[in-house]
């Protein structure tokens, strides 16, 4: 566990248990497409410290339902529940950081901390004005671990002087890496091996040494020697880690045939696992090319690889529909950890992360989480409804609520408009089944607005 999720941790569970909004009343505005309703109940009952409204809250950011898409919002309300000891959020929380900047995650991670703070204090018994607020540098290092007013891994220096680029390279030595002699010159050999350390201990990848590098070195324990005599195993593994980060697909192919490496080695760094194979699909210069060499070898993820950390949900948010078609060609399970929940969740600049996922079999069935209805039910894209319905998803699928996926549309007539009638019209075409319900819900919001009397048309025209 983390020294800024212990804290949050700690600050939750220490805050006092206060009345909640009833959470079921948001489940059920929830399921019957009421999403303004159900913010409102989540709302108040989030406020409160309910981690299950939090969570849900979370979702409604990150979906932009009854409420304008945010995401830092949504992982403030992930983070909180998560600290709470959510699993749910959690994972949610960390597929949502790894499509985020490191400045809209730290934005985040500080609008939990004011949370915390502003529960402490209206629960405090002193009397007086509360404490000086912290700044946002000194949130930040309560809740990420000790900082310098700049976030994590992005610090860099200008012609660092010999000295540091001396100690950079000793303990980088220590560490197991290779950066030529400890001579104070930052030559590429030293970049390369910086790099590989940040790839491994999930920095932002530059090659640059700087003082915050150096602390990092510091606070990294080293690995255990496979071969204390030579360290011969230990180097072909690095130079198979920098043949990666650099792209070298001769390389890796002739480092992984001679037989010394081994494809599935997994570094635990910060509690994050890194397989050989995660590392080699989130690179700038990630490659088909390259994956497909660590699949014919072997490689895969651990067993207890959490979700978020596997190569394939890494690789719908940070590389090509070349890489991830890659790794689903070499055999990686389209219905892994929900993977076509991922691509959903960055589909508005990816959006041919669904597609592929969809042609290698992802089933279109499966709910996002354990609470929600099935894709159909949470998408608004026509694009979107048409490819799920192309794919063989349930038209007439229904919702713990017992409500269908064609009432969920007609509901959503006056927040989506024209796309609410094209993603009415599509599921009518493929079969969806215009039952007493829906033909109630369309007469009653007819007059509410254009495209809710243009989907009540074509409601009534069935």
């Amino acid at each position: 566990m983390s020294a800024r999720f212990a804290f949050l941790l700690a600050a939750v569970l220490l805050l006092p248990a206060v009345a909640k909004a009833d959470l079921d009343a948001g489940v059920r505005a929830y399921d019957a497409g009421d999403y303004p309703t159900a913010f409102r109940e989540w709302w108040a009952s989030a406020e409160g410290g309910d981690a299950r409204a939090q969570v849900r809250l979370g979702e409604l950011y990150q979906k932009g339902l009854g409420v304008k898409r945010n995401v830092v919002e949504a992982h403030r309300w992930y983070e909180l529940a998560a600290a709470a000891g959510n699993a749910e959020a959690e994972a949610a929380r960390d597929r949502l950081a790894a499509g985020m900047s490191p400045v809209q995650v730290a934005e985040a991670r500080d609008l939990a901390m004011a949370w915390i703070d502003k529960r402490q204090q209206a629960n405090s018994p002193l009397t007086g004005p509360p404490a000086a607020r912290q700044t946002r540098s000194r949130q930040s290092e309560s809740v990420a671990g000790p900082i310098t007013g700049t976030i994590e891994g992005l610090e860099t220096v200008a012609g660092p002087d010999s000295v540091l680029v001396k100690d950079i390279q000793r303990r980088l030595s220590n560490l197991g890496y290779d950066p030529g002699p400890a001579d104070g010159v930052a030559g590429k050999r030293t970049a390369r091996a910086i790099r590989a350390f940040q790839q491994t201990a999930g920095l932002t990848v530059d090659g640059r040494p700087s003082q915050r590098l150096l602390d990092r070195l510091g606070s990294t324990q080293a690995p255990a020697r496979r071969r204390a005599a030579t360290g011969s195993e230990d180097t072909d593994q690095r130079e198979l880690v920098g043949a990666i980060i650099d792209g070298d697909a001769g390389k890796v192919r002739r480092l992984v045939a001679g037989g010394r490496v081994n494809v599935n080695d997994v570094r635990t760094v910060g509690g994050s696992k890194w397989s050989v194979l995660r590392q080699s699909v989130i690179q700038p210069k990630a490659s088909p090319e390259i994956v497909k060499i660590l699949l014919d070898a072997g490689a895969s993820d651990a067993s207890d690889t959490p979700c978020a950390e596997q190569a394939l949900n890494s690789a719908i948010v940070h590389s090509t529909e070349a890489v991830v078609r890659a790794l689903l060609e070499g055999g990686l399970d389209p219905n892994a950890c929900n993977a076509l929940a991922q691509a959903l969740s960055v589909w508005e600049t990816k959006p041919e992360m669904v597609t592929v996922l969809l042609d290698a079999g992802a089933d279109p069935n499966v709910p996002p989480n354990e609470w929600s209805g099935p894709p159909l039910m949470t998408v608004k894209s026509p694009v979107l409804v048409k490819a799920l319905v192309d794919a063989g998803a349930d038209v007439n699928r229904v919702n713990s609520g017992n409500a269908s996926v064609l009432a969920k549309h007609v509901l959503n007539c006056k927040m989506a408009g024209a796309e609410a009638y094209d993603n009415v019209a599509i599921l009518l075409d493929a079969g969806a089944t215009v039952t007493p319900q829906v033909r109630d819900l369309a007469s009653s919001f007819r007059d509410s607005d254009p495209a809710c009397s243009k989907v009540y048309g074509l409601i009534s025209s069935r």
